[in-house]
């Protein structure tokens, strides 16, 4: 089977182009349409009339942006050609040449940029004329020449604006949405539910054979109905997140704790003690960031923690005697402890829990000895410390 080097730049371009759609859709205007690979990669199209035709360019190593860049100048192509098929729109569009790399740009499409005026944009055409003739360039030389020479490159350069972003810093989506939501947590369950939420859009209708657009007005509905349900249950912000999943060192350093031995005590498999370290460590990391946050205070913690004791105490007695005195078999008591005690759906300042927080909840408790598995566990546990 063969492998192409390309595929990982078009997933890696077309995300792109998806994080600066959800950048128009979020900084927009109730009316705003943005459209997907229509007219450009993005094109903007206001109530008013106006529309913004954006291209979005991702590169690691290239320099889209400097003096003679291919994917410059053939943007410039794309809009020459875009205004002369709609010559009536010519006065309502907009050119934005954005571009995500390390590399700087070059000196003509930053004077583009800062060109507003006719005769400023004159003189950056002169100023490329200036480069071109002195220049080695000898590919595309003769294309350049003729779309600096083109009369609608004026129009474009007075109406032309360059974004550069830093691949190297912070996702620039993060810093669209902390304002409005502070919670880093709660802002990255947004952004990515959004994200989904644009993809499945424009692939419905894509599907549909119509041009993929998206109403500001929709991305809107969405994004305050699922920002309400996290503001109704913030818990729920607090799920299992990947930067929580315990490493191997951690499987190592808890593998001989406390909690670890209750299992033993009652055979559970190594998946079962694999998965106990996974929620004890989950658990103690939600925490720590449910009181950073301020979602949680230590009282309301310690009133959970005593309920899943209470809770825990019921199923034990329940279980024992659930066995005839005389045949109780006190490992099997205690793995049906174990699972019921792990089923609980205790809340948290009245509101549903993180089920990976009960857990690893249970499993804190039983490191510290204030529930246990097997029915005689302070003592097996005793019997075994003096053996060792």
């Amino acid at each position: 089977m063969s492998y192409s080097s390309s595929v990982p730049a078009s997933f890696q371009g077309y995300y792109y182009q998806i994080c600066r759609l959800f950048s128009r859709l979020w900084g927009g205007d109730d009316g705003d349409i943005i459209c997907l690979e229509h007219y450009d990669d993005l094109a903007l199209k206001k109530k008013n009339g106006l529309i913004t035709l954006e291209q979005a360019k991702q590169y690691t190593t290239a320099t889209p942006a400097s003096n003679w860049s291919p994917a410059f100048w053939k943007t410039i192509e794309n809009w020459i050609q875009v205004m002369n098929s709609y010559p009536k729109s010519r006065n309502r569009l907009k050119f934005v040449y954005c571009c995500s790399t390390k590399k700087s740009p070059g000196e003509l499409i930053l004077q583009y940029h800062n060109a507003s005026s006719k005769a400023q944009a004159q003189e950056a055409i002169l100023k490329t004329q200036s480069l071109l003739n002195s220049s080695r360039l000898k590919k595309n030389k003769d294309k350049i020449l003729n779309l600096i020479q083109n009369p609608l490159l004026i129009l474009i350069i007075t109406n032309f604006e360059f974004i550069h972003e830093d691949p190297t810093k912070p996702d620039g989506l993060d810093k669209l949405i902390k304002d409005a939501i502070p919670n880093p947590i709660q802002a990255n369950q947004v952004k990515v539910h959004l994200l989904g939420w644009i993809c499945d859009f424009i692939r419905e209708q894509f599907k549909q054979g119509r041009v993929m657009a998206v109403p500001r007005n929709e991305f809107r509905k969405e994004y305050l109905s699922y920002w309400n349900r996290l503001k109704a249950d913030p818990l729920s912000s607090y799920s299992l997140a990947s930067e929580d999943i315990c490493s191997e060192s951690d499987k190592e350093k808890y593998k001989k704790s406390t909690f670890i031995e209750q299992l033993n005590l009652i055979e559970c498999s190594n998946k079962d003690k694999e998965l106990a370290i996974i929620d004890f460590v989950t658990a103690g990391n939600t925490w720590a960031r449910m009181a950073a946050d301020g979602v949680v205070n230590e009282e309301s913690y310690q009133i959970f923690r005593k309920e899943i004791q209470s809770d825990w105490k019921n199923i034990k007695d329940i279980t024992v005697n659930s066995f005839p005195p005389e045949s109780l078999d006190k490992k099997r008591a205690g793995r049906l402890i174990y699972n019921k005690t792990l089923l609980l759906k205790t809340k948290l300042q009245g509101q549903d829990s993180p089920r990976l927080f009960v857990r690893g909840t249970c499993q804190d408790l039983a490191d510290r000895l204030l529930i246990g598995w097997h029915p005689d566990y302070e003592r097996e546990l005793k019997n075994d410390s003096g053996n060792n």
